[in-house]
């Protein structure tokens, strides 16, 4: 892009936000203020195990809606499907 407009442009990071290794339990019923204060955990830890079954259940669903069977795929364990690896 730079070269094409004629001048250096360094675009800026945009929702960047650090991570904080060491929050590893839960977040997903705290509230804002909570954050302020500790940083934000990964993504991963604003799922519960419940929650994590709930989606995994609902794709699961569309999946079968629309015909598509990952499951039958012998390369496809269905329980993998429903990790949060």
């Amino acid at each position: 892009i730079s070269r094409e407009l004629g001048f250096d442009y360094t675009p800026e990071h945009r929702n960047a936000n650090r991570y904080q290794g060491d929050i590893t339990e839960p977040v997903a019923d705290r509230r804002p203020a909570w954050f302020r204060s500790r940083g934000l955990p990964h993504y991963r830890h604003f799922y519960t195990d419940e929650l994590r079954e709930i989606v995994a259940n609902l794709y699961l669903e569309d999946l079968a809606c629309y015909g598509l069977a990952p499951w039958r795929n012998p390369k496809v364990n269905p329980h993998d499907l429903r990790s949060d690896a």
